[in-house]
Order: structure tokens, then sequence, then C-alpha cells
């Protein structure tokens, strides 16, 4: 039994059933292994836990690496990673567990501050390389307005997830970033960056 797929089996049962809800004895029993197995890997359930955060961030930093060496518009690179984000939550319950664990501030007593703020630090990069490049406006501080686009992202998919399973989590992305554009590049500008940004949310509200 291997520490990856101890993660996976917590993955998989945080997601379905919550952290809370989730013990080392149901993991094991998932596993068809016992209690001690997990102890050889891990030393308690937030140990476990913590080990659910940190490879969701690897994972996420990863395809983001993917993103940002394919190189282009850093407002479609932002959009892009938005929409990376999405699949992995709709399909990876490393991701989908992740997310629950760092956005539970009841149950575990430990801040997971790092994957927002590595997010954060990308999308503020971009911000700024777009607006040295022209494509973006010079009226915003790229670091205030990343911290809103993860933040509304955050929420975004936190809500599709409470209210359609994320049924409805591509196109509610997709809507967010065309209500986003206009603040961001130059009004003669709008149509032509809506379009570039909906290539990447395909299929996600209307054009």
């Amino acid at each position: 039994m291997t520490r990856e797929r101890i993660i996976e089996a917590a993955s998989e049962l945080i997601t379905r059933n919550g952290y809370a809800k989730t013990s080392l004895d149901a993991i094991a029993a998932h596993m068809g292994k016992s209690k001690g197995a997990l102890y050889f890997h891990f030393d308690s359930k937030e140990d476990l836990a913590r080990a659910v955060v940190d490879e969701q961030h690897a994972r996420a930093m990863a395809a983001a690496t993917r993103v940002l060496d394919g190189g282009g518009d850093p407002l479609r690179m932002i959009a892009q990673l938005c929409r990376t984000f999405s699949e992995m939550l709709l399909d990876d319950p490393v991701t989908q567990a992740g997310i629950l664990l760092t956005t539970d501030t009841i149950s575990l007593t430990f801040p997971e501050r790092e994957p927002y703020q590595d997010w954060m630090d990308v999308v503020t990069r971009l911000l700024a390389e777009g607006q040295a490049s022209g494509r973006l406006v010079d009226d915003f501080e790229p670091g205030r307005v990343a911290w809103y686009i993860c933040a509304s992202f955050t929420g975004v998919q936190l809500v599709s997830a409470t209210l359609t399973d994320r049924a409805d989590q591509h196109d509610r992305v997709a809507e967010m970033w065309r209500i986003m554009v206009p603040s961001l590049v130059a009004p003669d500008d709008v149509a032509d960056a809506r379009a570039a940004v909906a290539e990447v949310t395909r299929g996600a509200g209307p054009e």
C-alpha cells in the first residue's frame, strides 16, 4: 500500500462525506487494510489531510506550469488557468478534497494559505505582463485584481458545487469572465478580449 493510494482513498471519502465524517477507520476499510497500515505513513487524520492538500496543490501548480509554458496573451492564460482548475474540480477527487479542506475553517487547526497565495502570485504576474505589453489597462493594481479573480473563482465553484453538484460550473466560470473582461481592457478591445477568453471557456454562457 503506497502513500499515494492512501491519499487517493482519503480524497474519495472526504469528497463524498466531508472531512469531519471521514475517519481513519473508514479510509482503511475503504482500502481493505488495517488502520495500522495508515499510521505507517501518517501520524494522524490531520496529517493525512495536510498530505491531501499538498498533493492537490502540487497537481494544480503542475497544471498551471503547463498552461504558462504554452505562452500567449496574459488574459487568455489566466482564463485558461481557471478553465483547467474547473476541469480538475470535476474530474479529480484529490483536487475536490483539497479544495474542501482549504475552505474548512472549522474542522482543521492548520490554515492553508500557500495554495491560494501561489495562485494569486501567478495571476498577479500575468496581469502585470498584460499591463506592460499594453494589452490590459494600467489603472488597476495587479495584486488586488489577482486577489479578486482568485476569490471570485473560488466562490463560483463552491456555489456551483452546492447548488448543482458542479453541473453548471463551466458556464458560471465563463459568465464570471464575461463580467470581468470590460474592467481589464480598453473599451475598444472588449469584444476581442471576450472572444479570446471564450475560446478557452467554450460552451459556457452566451456570446
